[in-house]
């Protein structure tokens, strides 16, 4: 798939001054026939962690990002246009699709000459959200009652035969070509735009081998069109796999219009309706990005022909329930996904530091966490913050990565860091790493902070306490512990933030 992305805009984070929010969102642009082929492998490329909404205009606040430091990808800011459709770029292989299916052996209600026709579901991914309900079980056709042509069939019966033996084609799994129920120059087209057989063949191939599901399927009364000419109109609402696998969901509703002749289909028309569908483009490309670049080379033109479709279709099948797993695993829903899983924990942890959130970010850990190299247990960040934000803390580019394998999760974020010190003297920002154990519900076990870089030690703080000992001698002991470590109690902190103007000051 492909779509055009606005140019990057990348916005400088510094703390004061030197910092600004980095606030990136995702919008998609409309379907059309060209936007399918490169979408993933654009996004690949361009896509970038959102900040929270609510942080838009803060000045404290740097670029926090989770992608795998392993990954030689440049994420690139970027917008997309009409956040609203971005869902449909997941779905839009419907495009490709009339009336769709998985690859289970579930049967198909058939369609007979009554009125309006329910078929049935076919099964989706496990996972812990709720599945789009199943309608009730329809016995088999018993034997001769096939679905295609036959001398006992009035023209409007054999009309809706073809259409019941193309929709039984395609939820056993059968390329809908490969079932002769289009007539000789048959036509196909996807919302308006004029198609091929052989496309929508590669993409029901697709779509059936990605365990995706299409449910509450009817199909009203043929209606006459002049001599043998009936027109069917059935409709299906269609999930992916990976819409299967996040909570709440939503649907696409396919309204597939046939015009039957006695030779079969003469024309097929699809509309997609996905005004309902909930867009998950977002988290799902955030966890792909972050865990599976390889998803991203997923989709159309399938060069290969139908085999590589089917292939590329167990692909996103496999990915999306991956994907649903993860969802279980660490209660992932699209309410909360964006602090949902380990990297999001690293993520909101350190936006939370920088933001002089003590509070929330003492709440994110365990009460058991061990800490190592930082606080000696969650409370004590409310000093330590109070300090960093009295000292100007800086964190340029956060980059953390996690595996997936191990549990609890193991997430390692480097950083550089940097304060107001620092800046007035023209150095850094100094390289530092946190490792962080995050547990399946979301709370952090255990964080161990590396040392002081040595570079720190010797271009920043030792000039620092040289200073101190210059101009404040009386109060080096109310602010430096022996160590040569910085107290930070409540009148400590008063102090720290004096004496840092000051110093910033004197080094102008």
């Amino acid at each position: 798939m492909s779509v055009s992305m606005a140019s990057p805009q990348k916005r400088e984070a510094a703390m004061a001054d030197d910092l600004e929010l980095s606030v990136r969102s995702i919008e998609g642009e409309g379907p059309s026939p060209e936007f399918v082929a490169d979408l993933r492998r654009q996004i690949m490329a361009n896509t970038e962690l959102t900040m929270p909404t609510q942080m838009a205009d803060d000045d404290s606040v740097v670029l926090i990002d989770v992608r795998s430091k392993s990954e030689e990808h440049t994420m690139t800011n970027t917008r997309w246009i009409l956040a609203g459709l971005a869902a449909a770029a997941i779905t839009l292989i419907l495009g490709f699709l009339t009336l769709s299916g998985d690859n289970d052996t579930e049967e198909i209600e058939t369609i007979n000459t009554s009125t309006t026709t329910n078929t049935s579901t076919t099964t989706a991914p496990s996972t812990t959200s709720e599945s789009p309900p199943a309608p009730e079980d329809t016995p088999e056709p018993e034997e001769g009652d096939q679905s295609g042509a036959g001398e006992s069939l009035t023209p409007e019966e054999q009309a809706l035969a073809y259409a019941n033996e193309y929709t039984d084609a395609l939820v056993n799994d059968l390329p809908p070509t490969s079932v002769d129920v289009f007539a000789p120059g048959a036509t196909y087209n996807a919302n308006g735009e004029s198609s091929t057989l052989e496309e929508l063949n590669l993409g029901n191939s697709f779509y059936v081998a990605s365990d995706a599901r299409f449910f509450d399927g009817e199909c009203a009364e043929p209606v006459a069109q002049g001599d043998d000419i009936f027109v069917v109109e059935c409709t299906r609402k269609i999930l992916s796999s990976a819409q299967l696998a996040i909570t709440p969901q939503g649907a696409c509703e396919t309204l597939s219009t046939m015009a039957i002749g006695s030779d079969g289909i003469i024309d097929l028309s699809d509309v997609f309706d996905c005004s309902e569908l909930v867009d998950i483009s977002q988290p799902y490309f955030t966890w792909l990005r972050d865990y599976h670049m390889d998803g991203f080379d997923i989709g159309p033109p399938f060069l290969g022909g139908v085999d590589e479709a089917i292939e590329e279709g167990r692909r996103d099948g496999e990915l999306g329930q991956l994907w649903a797993d993860y969802n279980s695993r660490f209660g992932c829903t699209m309410e909360n996904w964006s602090s949902c899983g380990p990297l999001p924990v690293a993520r909101t942890l350190f936006i939370n530091r920088l933001m002089g959130d003590a509070d929330s970010m003492a709440s994110q850990f365990d009460s058991a966490a061990v800490l190592v190299g930082d606080a000696n247990v969650p409370s004590d960040y409310q000093e330590i913050v109070a300090f960093e934000q009295a000292t100007g803390l800086l964190f340029s580019p956060v980059v953390c990565s996690e595996d997936g394998t191990e549990r609890p999760a193991a997430v390692v974020c480097e950083l550089g860091l940097a304060n107001d010190f620092s800046k007035a003297l023209g150095v850094g920002p100094f390289e530092t790493t946190f490792d962080l154990t995050v547990a399946d519900d979301g709370s952090i076990v255990g964080l161990t902070r590396s040392p002081d870089p040595t570079e720190y030690t010797n271009q920043v703080w030792a000039v620092v306490l040289a200073w101190l000992d210059t101009t404040h001698p009386n109060d080096v002991a109310t602010i430096i512990d022996e160590d040569g470590r910085p107290i930070t109690t409540p009148e400590a902190v008063e102090l720290w933030e004096a004496f840092t103007l000051e110093f910033v000051e004197a080094q102008a």
